[in-house]
């Protein structure tokens, strides 16, 4: 089998020597080192498995075994779902660290592309200058790409978003653009996206890649996955969605995210998006202790200047029913990320 990598390729036995020679190169970035010990580690035929570490956004991170089998079928369904044919290039330029990386690097080699990559950076996207048919990203990278060129970059085809929630404003932005832009549905658990959702349309639902069914919990109405090729069975999320069918599901928010105020349930990412263009600042929405309605709305914004929190409360109003009101704003100088570039909510 060959290994197509910068347009160079190779047999296995040389990349086994070429992923050896980049790992003890002095020259060699520790990111750009990261991309080459998973390359290394995939291609040993002794080992049928990989360990990963969840990215820790909902909870204390944990290491998950997920193995090759399975992390080959997954690359097979993005493959189908993008029509990627042999030799055409995918390109990474998130933390190798990552699932989402490492699941490009397989993606490649499962499917005979051509494997580019770059550093990961918030200007990554910009300093693609070679054709590339998929890229994934993070919604700062596309955010980065917007500020200095809003018509994006036409070296790109495709863009598939996951790691964070993308903003309806980001949306309208890149919906005229020539380049494709596609949100991803999925987690650790199992092996990088099991839903895309198309942000070319108007469609705010995500759709199952091949193979794969979902339902919900009965109690919670948490979404619960089944996909039997990635050795996932009955799994259960802790994502509130509507049901479309059973391959087909809206988002609405994490359940342990839930806020209940006086006996009535809210979602923080709802009223997120309900006031998104009136805040410009990093913001978010949790609670805090109250004796009288259990847990009481609040408005946590990062900024070192001084802001007017009535006046901004008043503008709150007409955007929001009263129960999803925040009864009170803080003000942080900066918020704690994860590394994926998720806000911490306290």
């Amino acid at each position: 089998m060959n290994y197509l990598i910068n347009n160079v390729n190779y047999s296995e036995g040389a990349l086994f020597e070429k992923s050896k020679s980049m790992l003890i190169g002095l020259e060699v970035p520790t990111w750009e080192k990261r991309i080459w010990q998973f390359i290394l580690e995939w291609i040993d035929k002794s080992t049928e498995s990989f360990i990963q570490e969840s990215s820790g956004s909902t909870g204390i991170a944990k290491k998950i075994e997920i193995k090759k089998k399975y992390a080959v079928e997954s690359a097979r369904k993005t493959i189908l779902y993008f029509g990627l044919k042999e030799g055409q290039t995918i390109h990474l330029c998130m933390h190798p660290s990552y699932i989402g990386a490492k699941m490009i690097i397989v993606r490649a080699f499962v499917g005979g592309l051509n494997l580019s990559y770059s550093e990961a950076s918030s200007n990554a996207l910009n300093l693609v200058k070679h054709s590339v048919d998929l890229c994934a990203a993070v919604p700062l990278q596309v955010f980065g790409l917007l500020e200095q060129n809003k018509a994006g970059n036409p070296f790109i085809k495709n863009v598939l978003i996951g790691g964070g929630v993308i903003p309806s404003t980001l949306v309208s932005k890149i919906q005229n653009q020539q380049t494709k832009y596609y949100q991803s549905f999925g987690m650790t658990e199992t092996i990088s996206h099991i839903a895309i959702r198309d942000l070319g349309n108007d469609d705010t639902s995500y759709h199952c890649l091949e193979g794969i069914s979902v339902s919900t919990d009965i109690l919670d109405n948490c979404l619960i996955v089944h996909a039997p090729e990635l050795g996932v069975e009955h799994l259960k999320t802790n994502d509130n969605v509507n049901l479309i069918n059973e391959t087909s599901f809206e988002w609405l928010g994490r359940d342990d995210n839930v806020i209940n105020s006086g006996g009535i349930k809210i979602h923080p990412e709802k009223i997120e998006k309900l006031i998104e263009n009136l805040i410009k600042n990093p913001y978010y929405i949790s609670s805090i202790a109250d004796e009288k309605l259990g847990n009481r709305i609040v408005l946590y914004i990062a900024s070192n200047d001084l802001l007017d929190k009535n006046a901004l409360l008043l503008q709150l109003r007409p955007l929001l029913p009263s129960h999803h009101l925040p009864k009170e704003i803080i003000i942080e100088s900066i918020f704690e990320y994860t590394p994926t570039g998720k806000i911490i909510r306290k």
